[in-house]
């Protein structure tokens, strides 16, 4: 049997091999890249499902109905690792909104990764974790409630007008004074605090594409931030960064509305991923 390799299968082998290495795909290693897996691998290591694990601050919305009708939210939670809670968001009741909410309880967590809020003494909601304690899937146990959440967590070193940066597409959900809604589109941040948007919208059925948006958007350190028109100079949206930018969790402030909406990120402005 002949062992030997024909050398254009070689050169063929060579070319692949530099093709890969310039194929963003498959980028080589470098420092950076190195410290940020090495920096994810030890924050994976202490999101144990314990209550000393949940330690973090998650950004969150939560969509369902209440006695009052169509609910809606978002904001930011913290767990500090010790069995207490705290929580500021802007809530939709009906259509009707109140911002900055504060609330604050315990929490626990058991071995199999399932979890209870408790305020005032009360349990309040039940949650499981899931993506190595990164995400949070929440139900509130209120009685006469029907409303789930969503929590990620933020990055630990803050967030800046930067952590935006790039094409995000995104779909909308809730009901408005004139019924459903429900809207999918792209985005894009310039992470200079300057944003666009185009979507297609159903709105009780039927169905139309939205003039393009074009917006200022402002990001605060802890990650919370706000869309805001051009023209009148107020806010109409308030959203909450998650995941290293890569997410999104977004409230509209339309009167009348109780709609809220993920984004997640296709690429980055400078440089594709």
């Amino acid at each position: 049997m002949n062992t030997q390799v024909p050398m254009s299968a070689l050169a063929s082998v060579a070319l692949l091999g530099s093709a890969l290495a310039c194929d963003s795909r498959y980028p080589p290693s470098a420092p950076a890249a190195s410290q940020l897996n090495a920096r994810i691998a030890a924050e994976d290591q202490e999101r144990v499902c314990t209550d000393a694990g949940l330690k973090d601050a998650y950004g969150f919305y939560r969509t369902g109905t209440t006695g009052a009708g169509s609910y809606a939210a978002v904001g930011l939670a913290t767990y500090d690792g010790a069995g207490n809670w705290t929580a500021t968001q802007t809530i939709s009741r009906g259509g009707v909104f109140t911002k900055d909410v504060t609330s604050a309880g315990q929490y626990e967590v058991s071995a199999d990764c399932s979890g209870k809020l408790f305020s005032g003494g009360q349990e309040v909601a039940r949650f499981a974790l899931s993506d190595k304690g990164r995400q949070l899937f929440m139900l509130s146990v209120i009685p006469g409630e029907t409303v789930w959440g969503v929590e990620r967590s933020v990055p630990r070193g803050g967030c800046t007008n930067g952590s935006l940066d790039g094409t995000y597409g995104f779909y909308r959900t809730g009901t408005t004074s004139a019924g459903p809604l429900a809207a999918v589109g792209i985005a894009t941040y310039d992470g200079a605090g300057n944003s666009a948007a185009t979507q297609t919208i159903s709105r009780n059925g039927t169905i139309s594409a939205a003039p393009p948006i074009t917006a200022p958007y402002e990001v605060s350190a802890d990650c919370t931030g706000r869309l805001i028109n051009a023209l009148t100079g107020q806010e109409f949206a308030r959203f909450v960064v998650v995941d290293r930018g890569n997410e999104i969790f977004q409230l509209s402030l339309a009167a009348g509305n109780a709609v809220t909406g993920v984004q997640r990120r296709v690429k980055r402005e400078s440089s594709e991923e």
